[in-house]
């Protein structure tokens, strides 16, 4: 029986960590047993934005994803409509 304790006690350990590191702003270090790990939003500005120093190319390269993935998604809808006009 205190093994399912422990085990409770250290999944509500995990779950803090977890919404530290989810959740943490872009300055948060997280102690884990691995060692301290950065948040989602510290890594993804020491990794993708920072880096190189070039936050409008980035920018834009995000905006030019999203621009080529809502023409995918319409061309598909597209098709998909020619396709079951063409079954009935």
């Amino acid at each position: 029986m205190s093994d399912i304790k422990a085990e409770i006690e250290q999944f509500r350990t995990d779950m803090s960590l977890a919404h530290q590191l989810v959740h943490g702003d872009d300055t948060v270090e997280v102690d884990t047993e691995s060692g301290k790990r950065p948040s989602l939003a510290k890594a993804i500005k020491e990794n993708i934005i920072t880096p190189n120093n070039e936050t409008g190319v980035n920018k834009q390269a995000a905006l030019d994803a999203q621009g080529a993935a809502e023409k995918a998604e319409s061309g598909a809808a597209v098709s998909a409509t020619a396709a079951k006009q063409d079954a009935d």
